[in-house]
């Protein structure tokens, strides 16, 4: 396979399902960096060449995992890193879309000589987070403010232009974090959209709630996750006042009122709690 990307992944007690996506994966001839922060270490990948297999002593969380992938991605020489979370799913006609927007756009600079990442979803683009639609023929982009880890391509040509992933955010805010600090740098971020056979929903057991007809889809976190959420937002408000960010500070006051209504609501139903 070319260098275009490397596909990167953070593991944490991963399930049998992502292990084999991981393996056929790796059967097609792409190459992954994948970092596990589970308790045990894993030999479920040391048969195949083409999987870099780190396995960390201490959960470093996703901030550690992600900014150790890159940091392998930059020293390997690879254009791009292409991240998904463990229960992300995606195949191999996931992946040639990816390469053909590379070869087309970002490596030809037509989505701008700034572009440090593109996320690729699955869903049509939603208006709280767009700036700008980018008109095109054959894909359906937009340029946003901020982007999810799972997905995102990151052109590693600017890696060491300032710190990607803040070690203060463990797994929460590390995302909106990296997009706070690309926007203030002056780096572009944009989303591509109906990225074929990728799904971020399905594999995340979700509950949808009926309330009023209208229909909510989510999970009841635990205290403890709750609380990282709330505490990396709190941090991540700061760090957009002090840039002078105020439409991302509007933004995440939203995205923060949005998850407590919606964790408040998961508790009064009485849904299952997950971590």
């Amino acid at each position: 396979m070319s260098k275009q990307f490397i596909i990167g992944i953070v593991l944490y007690q991963p399930t049998k399902t992502s292990i084999a996506r991981i393996k056929q994966i790796a059967l097609s001839g792409y190459t992954i960096i994948l970092f596990d922060n589970s308790f045990f270490e894993t030999s479920d990948f040391q048969n195949f060449i083409n999987i870099i297999y780190i396995h960390s002593p201490d959960n470093v969380g996703l901030s550690g995992g992600i900014d150790f992938i890159a940091n392998k991605a930059f020293d390997l020489k690879y254009y791009s890193l292409l991240n998904f979370d463990q229960d992300t799913i995606f195949t191999d006609k996931t992946l040639l879309f990816v390469e053909n927007v590379i070869s087309k756009y970002i490596v030809s600079e037509k989505l701008g000589s700034n572009l440090i990442t593109v996320g690729f979803r699955d869903f049509n683009k939603s208006g709280t987070n767009h700036i700008i639609s980018i008109q095109d023929l054959f894909y359906n982009y937009s340029e946003v403010d901020f982007t999810i880890n799972s997905g995102s391509l990151y052109v590693l040509k600017f890696y060491n232009k300032f710190k990607w992933f803040d070690k203060k955010y463990f797994v929460d805010g590390v995302d909106y974090s990296f997009s706070l600090q690309s926007n203030k740098y002056g780096y572009k971020i944009i989303e591509c959209y109906a990225t074929p056979d990728l799904n971020h929903t399905t594999e995340q057991d979700d509950t949808i709630l009926n309330i009023f007809n209208f229909k909510i889809r989510g999970r009841k976190y635990s205290f403890k996750r709750n609380t990282d959420f709330i505490y990396s937002h709190i941090k991540l408000l700061i760090q957009s006042i002090v840039n002078l960010q105020t439409r991302h500070f509007t933004f995440l006051i939203k995205s923060l009122t949005i998850y407590c209504i919606t964790q408040s609501l998961f508790y009064f139903k009485k849904v299952k709690t997950r971590f």
